[in-house]
């Protein structure tokens, strides 16, 4: 039986350059954040997708985009610093606001709370509230947290009141809601290059930097800070930035999915290194 895994590239729709995608989780949606500033809509229900809806964001690129299914809502960030969110049974835009003084680059939702998590070219990573008692949707800054020296490229939030962040400083950072200081500070995590993405799966973190390559950790915990990063393996292969990563399963396999400037996307299999 073969152990290979085969992608199929297949052109699903034609548009601006691509600046950021977000899939629904349990509709068959995935939304385009364009170069043009403007984001698509498109249901993936059928073997060629269809537009549900295409609308103007802005007159910037859109470089983050996520829904918020609990809320029916898209959230997005753009190079006019405003983060927007759209009701999505209408497409009307519901609340914006000036998030950052550069670029949004990275949008994340808590699972559980009514939290939105931002990063920029800012060089910050602040957590947003939003009212759920509230018609009218009011959101207010909770956590502005300051110490990369370089753009933040990305971040996420790991455990219940941890977030993680990954900057062209080179560093990895972990936080704690309501507190201001770093838990973990992971200095020049690829060598000194820049971290373009991370993501995290219970208590692993993938990262992907401009080293070309791809590094799995294993993070330790103490009373709900992280204080410790270890590296488990680092997989080499591509031959240009690594812009994307996350962790993936399928039956029979524990795998790391990267995507690079090189054009390529590769499946890599946690246990063995190995590119499937």
């Amino acid at each position: 039986m073969s152990t290979s895994i085969q992608f199929a590239n297949q052109r699903i729709h034609a548009s601006a350059r691509v600046k950021s995608t977000a899939w629904h989780p349990t509709a068959p949606w995935l939304a385009l954040g364009l170069h043009s500033g403007d984001v698509t809509i498109l249901d993936t229900s059928a073997s060629s997708p269809t537009v549900v809806r295409s609308f103007r964001v802005s007159d910037k690129p859109v470089r983050a985009a996520r829904f918020v299914p609990r809320r029916n809502w898209l959230v997005t960030g753009s190079d006019d610093c405003v983060i927007r969110v759209f009701d999505c049974a209408s497409w009307a835009l519901v609340r914006a606001w000036d998030a950052h003084a550069d670029y949004i680059r990275s949008l994340d939702v808590h699972p559980t709370q009514p939290l939105l998590l931002s990063a920029g070219d800012d060089k910050l990573v602040k957590t947003w509230r939003w009212d759920d008692a509230s018609p009218s949707s009011s959101w207010h800054i909770q956590d502005t947290f300051a110490g990369h020296s370089h753009y933040v490229m990305q971040a996420k939030f790991s455990h219940e009141d941890v977030v993680a962040s990954a900057a062209l400083d080179g560093s990895v950072r972990f936080w704690r809601l309501g507190e201001t200081a770093p838990t973990l500070v992971v200095p020049n995590a690829h060598g000194g290059k820049g971290l373009n993405c991370l993501h995290l799966d219970a208590d692993r973190v993938v990262t992907g930097a401009d080293d070309h390559t791809v590094v799995v950790w294993r993070v330790t915990s103490q009373r709900g800070r992280v204080t410790a990063m270890d590296k488990v393996r680092v997989l080499a292969g591509h031959t240009g930035n690594v812009s994307d990563v996350l962790f993936a399963k399928t039956s029979s396999r524990d795998l790391v999915v990267s995507a690079s400037e090189d054009q390529t996307v590769r499946a890599w299999d946690v246990a063995s290194g190995a590119c499937v």
